[in-house]
């Protein structure tokens, strides 16, 4: 180690100064080869100098490093030896330490845990010392993690990188190790490997982090390698090397996914039931129990259990015995250990038959996922958290329904309803909780009964689930099953579908045929028509005319319409009215408020022409052009309306109205503006509007959104991709069209890709042209597809359009003014050309995909 002193040199700096802590310091990089040395050199010190605190701190350190146990004695001894010095910073670190033992060696922080915390923040404070300040708020997030508190987590790394750059190597490492842990926590390995490549990136070759380190970044990619986001070779590699290099070093665990412990059952999860596997298993459990101090033998139990279960032939009562195991060792823990042992038992018991005790277990941990899911206060934080508690509603739903006995419909209504629990879960208490948007509110999913209840003679609801074979540490689980519920008014029907490593490359392959615009999907589309379509449709009454669809996963940016049961055969969109629900609750409620009455059309148009707006944003091409037919559009818009709507289009179409302005007897809300998605942060996509003020942005965001006044009213976004966004497992997709739902809205028309202004443009006219006659939002949706099928258009100029929410919505009364037929005829006319070259297109088929792009006249409407 050419970077690292000699351990005589560091004994001889201790010697020299034994009251700094540098010396001491040294000895921390003899860990492994040099420990027992520098454990004797250390107990030799304690006898020689009982009064000085830093031989029992440090000695203390080496031992629960290496995973031996330390009296707590120990670490208070040099509490009140730093402190009878006055050392304020000894005796933080002297407290940190007493800490873990109290705390994160037990899983559980009682109150004396918290109070130690509250004393080592106040000293930290007092010292005005920016660095003791780092060390408190990094011993904040580590008390946070083991009470399943993410908001408390995530305000300390806050409070945390506003202290500025660590003012040490060794802080900076245990801020990196903290951070990227609440980033595995929260399910999101792409930033966890960040910032351990990051950590790996300032640290020697030789320095005695490295392992662990390199442990962390094998961590995030094996989990990236579960989700097929990582080759699972270059995971493997990393994980033998991040063995090999913790087990020299002497790490055994630090966090739960850190040490050559961890990596064991990694490596086990990434090869799948193979002899390699148990044995890894076997030894890394073995080890775990052995250990006097840290230990966690929960993640060995929960895969090697799932192995057993899931092995050829399954070996069912040792898989229990395991997870009986596992819930023994869950009770004396937190909330999510007792979710994932239970989960665990309950998949083992539905296997063995054991019906009603699998069904127990599973609700039993729903109870708790609920407990920790409303624990976190931060809506934000609550649906990202609520993501790593996915699986045990996922599981539990599934199994219901695979599991269940022969015409036993009331297991089918229970994994309907818990399915229901998950789904825009955060939506519906947003919109239960009125202004209390970050306060828990109870939400009770609807029974198939009440949904059926809710339905037309014509219309059917098919809602999905859709698992996903990507074990974690949390939930090793890859076996799993995906569902179709098919309800109509006189029955209730399951089928099973493909889990999501099979559907999920044949949609993105299919949307990217729908692109070409040459008709090459249509074999694609008719496969997954077979998959997702085909049986539901065949067990519908006769005279089914309207399907309401509620998605899961993938399946939110699938545009159902263009699917067909063959090449030539008629569209979904010929054959049914389809509108989307983020859930069946939230379905419900909308269907069952009292309806807005029919009124006026406020329509804002075009904000970047003419104002500042464009200047906002720009997209990947640089630059963000005017919506050249949006006017056109807005006017056929309000032609359909009564007088009194209105349409401000240019600088008047501004974010300071839309705020302030009075929506009192509109019953429509159109914006045909630009509109941004932000994959990595959801709350920061943006509908883009004018400023307005000096106050405002432009940037129309969910949570300001949130705040409009449109209880019942139907929202129109004819910009691009607003009913898209990054999809949250359980709830769904986060994007603007969901942030209108939040403010009330009972149907948003939205899109789900990029918009070609000038197909936008003859789509909404033939849709509002259709509306003047008083129709609901879901038949002039509906008129407007076949209108534009009709007409020759592809299927990617007008199936990524999609009605979210009440299609029964009806905001235009059903009387037209004399006049009327002829103020909608003069305001299209400029559109006819449009759908002429529609059908122009549609008689040619392109043998690639179109490269040169329309004119800049004829824009997307993100650019």
């Amino acid at each position: 180690m050419a970077g690292t002193p000699a351990l005589a040199e560091c004994k001889a700096q201790v010697r020299s100064e034994s009251r700094s802590l540098q010396g001491y310091i040294c000895l921390l990089a003899h860990m492994g080869e040099g420990q027992e040395e520098a454990l004797r050199f250390l107990d030799a010190r304690m006898r020689l100098d009982p009064r000085n605190p830093r031989p029992h701190l440090y000695a203390g350190i080496i031992r629960s490093l290496v995973g031996q146990r330390v009296d707590p004695r120990e670490w208070r001894v040099a509490v009140e030896g730093f402190a009878r010095e006055h050392d304020v910073a000894g005796e933080i670190y002297a407290s940190t330490s007493l800490l873990s033992a109290m705390c994160l060696g037990n899983g559980v922080c009682d109150d004396q845990a918290l109070e130690l915390l509250r004393r080592i923040r106040e000293l930290a404070r007092s010292s005005a010392r920016v660095d003791l300040q780092q060390v408190a708020e990094i011993w904040t997030m580590k008390l946070s993690f083991v009470m399943d508190d993410m908001d408390g987590a995530e305000g300390a790394e806050r409070r945390l990188l506003a202290l500025g750059p660590p003012r040490s190597l060794w802080i900076q490492s245990e801020s990196l190790q903290a951070r990227a842990h609440l980033m595995a926590m929260l399910a999101d390995y792409r930033r966890m490997r960040a910032l351990y490549v990051q950590l790996l990136g300032m640290l020697d070759a030789d320095d005695p982090r490295r392992p662990l380190a390199l442990g962390g970044l094998a961590a995030a990619t094996v989990h990236l390698a579960m989700q097929r986001l990582e080759s699972p070779a270059t995971a493997e590699r990393l994980l033998r090397e991040a063995i090999t290099e913790q087990e020299r070093a002497g790490r055994p665990l630090l966090y739960v996914e850190l040490g050559s412990l961890a990596s064991r059952v990694q490596l086990a999860m990434l090869l799948g039931s193979t002899p390699e596997s148990f044995s890894l298993l076997r030894s890394a459990l073995g080890e775990h129990l052995s250990r006097t101090s840290f230990s966690y033998p929960m993640y060995p139990r929960l895969l090697l259990s799932e192995l057993l279960a899931t092995a050829d032939p399954p070996r069912l009562g040792e898989a229990l015995g395991v997870a009986e195991d596992a819930v023994k060792e869950a009770f004396t823990g937190t909330d999510f250990e007792k979710v994932r042992a239970l989960v665990l038992r309950s998949r083992i018991r539905f296997r063995m038959g054991e019906f009603s005790l699998a069904r127990a277990d599973g609700l039993a941990a729903l109870d708790r996922a609920e407990r920790l899911r409303e624990q976190q206060r931060a809506m934000p934080l609550r649906l990202r958290y609520a993501q790593s508690l996915s699986f045990a509603y996922q599981s539990l739903a599934g199994a219901l329904a695979r599991y269940r006995p022969a015409g036993d419909t009331g297991a089918l209504d229970e994994a309907f309803q818990v399915m229901e629990r998950l789904r825009a879960r955060g939506l519906m208490e947003t919109l239960l909780a009125g202004e209390r948007t970050d306060e828990p509110v109870a939400v009770r999913p609807p029974t198939l009964g009440q949904v059926q209840a809710r339905l037309a003679p014509t219309e059917a609801l098919l809602s999905y689930q859709i698992w996903r074979p990507e074990p974690t540490m949390d939930a090793p689980y890859r076996e799993g099953s995906s569902w179709v519920t098919v309800v109509t008014r006189s029955r209730v029907e399951a089928f099973a579908i493909p889990n999501a490593d099979v559907l999920d490359p044949q949609i993105r392959a299919w949307t990217g045929l729908l692109e070409r615009r040459d008709g090459s999907d249509r074999a694609a589309g008719a496969m997954l028509h077979q998959e997702l379509l085909a049986a539901p449709l065949a067990s519908l009454p006769h005279g089914m005319e309207r399907l309401v669809i509620v998605p899961d996963g993938a399946l939110h940016r699938l545009p159902f319409d263009a699917l067909s049961r063959a090449p030539g055969e008629p569209y979904l969109a010929e054959r049914f009215s389809v509108s989307i629900s983020p859930s069946a609750s939230l379905w419900v409620r909308l269907r069952a408020a009292p309806p807005l009455p029919p009124g006026k059309l406020l329509v804002l148009a075009d904000p970047s022409s003419g104002s500042s707006a464009q200047s906002i944003l720009r997209d990947a091409s640089g630059a963000f052009g005017a919506l050249v037919h949006a006017r056109r559009e807005a006017e056929v818009a309000l032609a359909a309306f009564p007088s009194g709507s209105e349409m401000r289009a240019g600088a008047p179409a501004s974010e300071t109205f839309l705020k302030l302005a009075s929506l009192e007897g509109v019953s429509l809300l159109h914006l045909a503006t630009h509109a941004v998605v932000d994959e990595l942060d959801p709350e920061h996509a943006a509908v883009v509007l004018a400023p307005g003020s000096a106050a405002e942005d432009g940037r129309l965001e969910p949570q300001e959104i949130g705040r409009l006044a449109l209880d019942g009213r139907t929202v129109v976004l004819a910009g691009c991709e607003t009913s898209a966004g990054p999809v949250f497992r359980g709830e769904g997709v986060m994007s603007l069209a969901r942030a209108f739902f939040g403010a009330g809205a009972s149907a948003v028309v939205g899109t789900l890709d990029r918009a070609r202004d000038d197909e936008a443009a003859v789509f909404f006219s033939t849709m509002y042209r259709a509306l003047a006659r008083g129709v609901s939002v879901g038949e002039a949706v509906t008129a407007a597809k076949r209108e534009a099928i009709r007409r020759g258009a592809p299927p990617a100029a007008w199936s990524d359009v999609v009605l979210l929410g009440n299609a029964d919505a009806r905001p235009r009364a059903r009387e037209m003014p004399a006049l009327l037929p002829l103020a909608l005829t003069g305001a299209a006319v400029g559109l006819v050309g449009l759908g002429a070259r529609w059908r122009r297109r549609g008689a040619r088929r392109l043998s690639q995909r179109q490269t040169d792009g329309p004119p800049d006249v004829h824009r997307d409407r993100l650019g």
